[in-house]
């Protein structure tokens, strides 16, 4: 389908298609230029997969009466450019070295994500630390802490029932992509298989 995605209209105002390809996100992603009286330029910013498509201006040529009165003199068309946008080969590796430790009551361990390969220089990361627990000789799966592509971080204690364990926890970043999170005042019940998950 086509839709109308920019149009300055003949008294230099811009209006933006009614369609739901034009939401606020692509309108801030929109750049329009004039080079010359007769060169027009629409730079579409931080392209993704979506705006694939073929794209297309239109021209209407207006003319100003001696009586203020606006005609029109007649209209035409460019060429289509196809644009492909291309997802970046998925490259993110994370660390997977597998450890064993034994650690007395009331001491503390660290656990270390460390995300070894991005896809690309400017990725943001959401990180996820979860652990497998014994439960009444059933295995239960729980949201230890979660931080967002923002770092806002979030506890899933009312799903998971890790109560208890975010006012033991504390989160560093020693370096980009590199995240340690401490366990402190250990219980036999924080005994369990531990692992980040990490979303770019």
């Amino acid at each position: 389908d086509r839709h109308p995605i920019l149009r300055l209209n003949r008294n230099s105002v811009f209006e933006y298609g009614s369609s739901e390809d034009n939401s606020e996100s692509l309108r801030d992603r929109l750049q329009f230029e004039k080079m010359t009286n007769d060169l027009y330029s629409l730079i579409l910013q931080k392209a993704s997969t979506s705006d694939s498509g073929n794209y297309l201006c239109s021209v209407e040529e207006w003319l100003l009466d001696p009586n203020d009165v606006w005609y029109k003199l007649g209209e035409d068309q460019s060429g289509l450019t196809t644009v492909t946008v291309q997802q970046p080969e998925f490259k993110m590796q994370v660390d997977k070295t597998e450890l064993n430790i034994s650690i007395p009551e009331k001491d503390l361990f660290q656990l270390s994500c460390n995300v070894t390969h991005r896809t690309q220089d400017d990725s943001q990361f959401a990180v996820s630390w979860f652990a497998w627990k014994v439960k009444e000789g059933v295995d239960q799966k729980e949201t230890i802490l979660k931080i967002d592509h923002h770092s806002v971080f979030g506890f899933d204690v009312s799903l998971d029932g890790a109560e208890g364990m975010n006012d033991r926890l504390q989160l560093e970043r020693p370096s980009n992509g590199l995240y340690s999170l401490t366990v402190r005042n250990i219980a036999s019940s924080d005994t369990g298989n531990y692992y980040c998950q990490v979303e770019e």
